[in-house]
């Protein structure tokens, strides 16, 4: 399923404060190509987006579960973010594309609330909850839901008994859609475990990072920065130096990189590697509350598979017996 022109036919408010068409960025289209393949290969999608700020993830699954919507009739969305205002912005904008949609004409609204909206035509829904400092546990228990969108999973409180129940409401059916994306949020935690174990190959979620440096916006020219010699570069301006290669864009990726870290971050690098990574491993390491300093732990890390099994008592001792279906690792 090519979900491409249907997002292209939607308008969208962007970052100048204009409506305008939906026209994918870079990240946009690798995550459309995924859904592509997806629902081509297996029926169903299933991502876990690990991202730098401001790409318009959140916009382009909103845009996804829209066009769902009309495309499979009684077709049920749920949204569930960390907090309140952040579910009823990434609903806001399902209403945007609502009102400017080329088929507005041809549909009835049954519902239009501040937590959902439905269609009488296709039966199909959207729904917000949250699942922040006050979520619900049973959010989305009671009811099937088709496509979740699961946004900054990695800062909810509960998220493994959120995600369980919300789990159970999701057919494994042809056109499900599940995505789960965050930015970073330290080590150990749900989210963390539902990546490592995507790019293992354990778990059907795909794996989509998106790194800062490739995004076209964060460059010196972009935010008319001055351009400067740069005599010195420390040790992460180095790896960057490997990571993007060419000579002249690598420049202007450290002087943006430098006047971010102190405008958008209060000078705090690690709060940059956070919400701007340029690897998953800085990502999570930067953003986790570390007792050793960042770069000791980023020049020792070597991630290790890890052995499956389960434990078993023998007598007064406790053993752990590897076992590929185990749940422990």
């Amino acid at each position: 399923m090519n979900l491409t022109p249907f997002v292209e036919s939607l308008t969208i408010l962007d970052k100048k404060v204009q409506l305008n068409q939906f026209k994918p960025n870079w990240a946009q289209r690798q995550y459309l190509q995924s859904v592509h393949d997806q629902f081509q290969n297996n029926g169903r999608v299933r991502l876990i987006v690990l991202k730098a700020r401001q790409l318009g993830i959140s916009t382009l699954t909103e845009a996804c579960a829209f066009s769902m919507g009309f495309i499979i009739p009684n077709y049920r969305s749920l949204i569930v973010a960390h907090e309140a205002d952040a579910s009823r912005n990434l609903l806001q904008m399902t209403k945007r594309y609502w009102n400017y949609s080329p088929w507005h004409d041809h549909y009835t609204i049954k519902h239009d609330t501040r937590n959902d909206m439905e269609w009488v035509e296709t039966g199909s829904s959207m729904k917000i909850a949250t699942a922040g400092k006050k979520g619900d546990a049973g959010v989305g228990r009671s009811s099937t839901v088709h496509l979740l969108h699961a946004s900054e999973v990695g800062f909810w409180d509960d998220a493994e008994i959120v995600m369980l129940g919300l789990q159970q409401a999701i057919p494994p059916t042809p056109g499900t859609f599940v995505c789960l994306e965050s930015t970073a949020n330290g080590t150990g935690n749900y989210f963390h475990r539902m990546w490592e174990e995507a790019e293992a190959r354990e778990n059907e979620y795909v794996p989509l990072f998106f790194p800062w440096y490739l995004h076209p916006e964060y460059t010196a020219e972009f935010y008319n920065l001055p351009i400067y010699p740069i005599a010195h570069l420390d040790d992460n301006e180095r790896d960057l130096v490997k990571l993007v290669g060419d000579s002249e864009l690598v420049k202007s990726r450290i002087i943006w990189r430098r006047w971010a870290i102190k405008n958008l971050c209060s000078g705090n690098e690690l709060q940059f590697m956070q919400e701007y990574p340029a690897t998953a491993e800085e990502a999570f390491i930067a953003s986790g509350l570390n007792v050793f300093p960042h770069e000791s732990l980023k020049d020792c890390f070597d991630r290790k598979p890890g052995v499956p099994g389960y434990l078993f008592r023998n007598g007064d001792d406790v053993t752990f017996k590897p076992d590929p279906h185990g749940p422990l690792k």
